[in-house]
């Protein structure tokens, strides 16, 4: 999967993407179980 990713075969995307001050609400989130997809947090 990863491979097919990469070379554009593929599309996936996060659902959410927090920055690392967010951490509290991506947590909450994913707790309340509205995430909908996969999350990031970048740092």
């Amino acid at each position: 999967m990863a491979e097919d990713v990469a070379a554009g075969r593929l599309k996936a995307k996060p659902s959410r993407v927090f920055s690392f001050d967010q951490i509290h609400e991506a947590h909450r989130v994913m707790d309340a179980n509205e995430a909908g997809g996969k999350m990031v947090v970048v740092h």
